[in-house]
């Protein structure tokens, strides 16, 4: 009789094979484990074949033994040196792999069966994490309120099983799960394939993914999700990120409300977390359909379920239309490259915003990285890696690094990646975008208000007395950021000066006699003339941006394309005064003025009148800031 590979291995008459074995290894003519044989069908789990004799069959039972206590008890699957890659089979029907996201920021417990019917209970999930496992389904156990479990396959094939082979003739075999949601922290898309991006190796790797969204949408992604959205048909939609092989597989579609024809969508977007979308809107107008130019809302969307509604709008950002990316930091700084018209030409510019109250604190010209006129779009991403900040340009995909302290050095990295302009980048929301941008002065300062209102400053009651010629009055506040040039702090303002000779006009309750001032000045032809009703101030200039001191008057210099001058200067007096007048001459567009703390004013002037009041010393300062809009 001869027994064929998996088919059982018996007759109708014979009970156990006679003559397969005449050696007698204990010395006494018995039958022996070798002189049976085991007749079912192959056992995957184990390893046990048919016709295995039973010597086979019980060292197969040893080793699977061994194997499953050094694996659970033992190393718990923790350890290995991995030199060959197999799938592990399951035996339990069905196998499913499970991606498990804690949602809370604590550790949670869960406890599952695998596939080889090994029971573990009291697993550790850390706070804010994903991970997989393979479950023979309906053993798995956890809380609901703090987990969100979802069958993202059958079998098992996320989990691998590794062997090591020693040196001496002795081979052990250990088991480890290891799960990466993401092995880079940069996706990229062409609008036809999507890919995870190596920085180090300038390499794209294409993912495949489960029911895309195509044409031209944004993208944006999580540790554990990644979206993409197509503002035409008000579409979010969701994958999950698997590995292990790689793959992006469909979740659900996401939808909100048509805000057209009063709003017009971006389909930049940024995740803040797996719940929350930001977009950009631009209102509309008769005169403008498309969008109205430096009008532009940060906008929130909900996604928690599958209906985003209306959302809500959070501040404005500094832009002609729309942003051309964003990235959310763990430190909830909100990054965003935008481009704006200086002096009729667009720039780009990238701005940190403090989320979400929408606070400016860097604001950064890019106008040093330069496109072909050719180029068929124009872009600049903003991306991190190894907890540096780069940029890349869509014009022959070049790569910059960008400093993140003051003043912002941007350097060249790599002058062509290599990709063609119809590509976007996009940095993935938690531990990867941990880095961000460092002000080079503290947010202090007042607001200066409406001709009539009054105002505290350091201690002393002013009142704007007048605003006349050239100024623009605002209904609402707009809010603070960072000069371009100097990186000054500018507070909210209600208005700007702008157009013909304005004259802008400060009356103290208490005289003052040393004062600081910043101007920030875009426009080459502007002149700020100081007076007091005492006398001629002296002016110093103590941080000069692209701007000078002439007497009593501050002018503009010749400045790069889109970065204007600005700078810190000090009033100082023999007699105090109670009346500060600013008359701004503007060859430009003009801009807001506010009065702020200054970290390096010049100690504030002594005086033996007992009816003068000083400001502190440190914050005797008044902040002007001209910003062209």
């Amino acid at each position: 009789m001869s027994c064929n590979p998996g088919t059982p291995c018996y007759s109708t008459k014979v009970g156990y094979p006679k003559g397969c074995n005449t050696n007698y290894p204990c010395g006494v003519k018995k039958i022996t484990t070798d002189d049976i044989v085991y007749s079912g069908a192959n056992l995957p789990c184990s390893g046990i074949n048919t016709c295995d004799t039973l010597t086979v069959v019980i060292q197969k039972i040893d080793t699977f033994l061994c194997e499953s206590y050094i694996c659970e008890v033992v190393a718990q699957c923790s350890t290995t040196t991995t030199t060959t890659t197999t799938i592990l089979p399951f035996t339990c029907n069905p196998c499913v792999t499970y991606l498990l996201i804690n949602t809370t920021s604590v550790p949670q417990l869960y406890s599952w069966t695998d596939c080889y019917g090994v029971v573990y209970s009291d697993f550790q999930i850390l706070g804010d994490q994903a991970i997989q496992i393979c479950v023979c389904e309906g053993s798995l156990s956890y809380n609901p309120e703090d987990i969100l479990a979802y069958p993202i396959g059958a079998g098992c094939h996320p989990v691998q099983d590794t062997t090591t082979t020693t040196s001496t003739s002795t081979s052990t075999t250990t088991t480890t799960t290891t799960f990466f949601p993401i092995q880079f922290c940069v996706w990229s898309t062409d609008f036809v394939e999507t890919s995870e991006y190596n920085v180090t190796t300038n390499t794209l790797y294409n993912v495949p993914i489960d029911n895309d969204l195509v044409g031209v949408v944004g993208m944006t992604s999580t540790y554990t999700k990644l979206w993409k959205y197509d503002p035409i048909t008000r579409t979010i939609r969701e994958w999950f990120i698997n590995s292990n092989p790689d793959s992006l597989a469909f979740n659900r579609n996401i939808t909100h409300q048509d805000q057209y024809p009063n709003w017009i969508t971006n389909s930049v977007i940024a995740a803040v977390d797996n719940n929350t979308i930001l977009t950009t809107l631009n209102p509309t107008s008769l005169i403008y359909p498309l969008g109205v130019p430096g009008t532009v809302l940060l906008w929130k969307y909900d996604i928690s379920t599958n209906s985003a509604s209306y959302g809500t709008a959070l501040f404005g950002i500094t832009a002609t239309y729309n942003a051309t990316s964003m990235m959310f930091t763990t430190d909830s700084k909100l990054i965003v490259i935008a481009s704006r018209l200086i002096n009729s030409v667009p720039t780009f510019y990238l701005t940190q915003y403090s989320y979400p109250d929408g606070l400016v604190e860097v604001d950064i010209s890019l106008a040093s990285i330069l496109f072909n006129p050719s180029a068929i779009s124009l872009g600049i991403y903003v991306i991190t890696h190894n907890n540096e900040i780069y940029l890349i340009r869509t014009y022959d995909s070049s790569l910059f690094k960008i400093d993140t302290t003051y003043p912002y050095a941007i350097t060249e990295v790599t002058a062509n990646l290599g990709f063609q302009q119809e590509r976007i980048f996009e940095s993935s929301t938690g531990e990867c975008n941990n880095v961000s941008f460092t002000s080079q002065f503290p947010q202090c300062g007042t607001t200066i208000p409406k001709v009539g209102e009054t105002f505290t400053y350091f201690g002393v009651t002013g009142t704007v007395t007048t605003l006349s010629g050239g100024i623009a009055i605002y209904g609402f506040l707009s809010p603070g950021y960072f000069t371009q040039c100097s990186a000054l702090w500018q507070p909210p303002f209600y208005w700007i000066a702008n157009g013909p000779p304005a004259t802008i006009v400060l009356t103290f309750n208490s005289p003052i006699n040393n004062v600081g001032i910043v101007l920030s000045i875009l426009n080459l032809g502007d002149v700020f003339t100081i007076t007091t009703n005492t006398e001629v101030p002296t002016l110093t200039a103590n941080i000069s941006c692209y701007s000078h001191v002439s007497g009593n008057q501050i002018i503009t210099d010749p400045s790069l394309p889109g970065l204007g001058g600005d700078g810190q200067f000090t009033i100082t007096t023999i007699t105090p005064y109670t009346v500060l007048t600013i008359v701004a001459t503007n060859g430009g567009n003009g801009g807001p003025i506010g009065l702020s703390c200054d970290p390096n004013a010049p100690p504030t002037t002594t005086t033996t009148t007992s009816t003068t009041t000083l400001a502190p010393t440190g914050f005797n300062t008044i902040y002007t800031h001209f910003e062209a809009l």
